[in-house]
């Protein structure tokens, strides 16, 4: 997870996260995600389907407790429909 704080991204940890960025319209919820990023999730500990090549990212709001992390590449932030 990403945590958004002051237009920077930055790791989320539990301790950090305090809400997931969701909003409704039209009885539609959507979440604030993009699939273009450099996060690497290939460690032994994350199992994910073959047929998906990529993790989503998903943000959050909270309050940074890390220094600012410089290595998060995420591109192409977008609210995308749930469902």
């Amino acid at each position: 997870p990403i945590i958004i704080v002051e237009n920077q991204m930055n790791r989320g940890y539990p301790w950090s996260i305090e809400n997931i960025l969701l909003k409704v319209s039209n009885n539609e919820v959507n979440i604030y995600s993009s699939l273009d990023h450099d996060i690497d999730r290939s460690t032994a500990e994350i199992q994910r389907p073959e047929d998906q090549p990529i993790f989503p990212i998903i943000f959050f709001s909270g309050q940074s407790t890390q220094p600012y992390d410089k290595s998060i590449k995420v591109r192409k932030p977008e609210w995308r429909r749930i469902g």
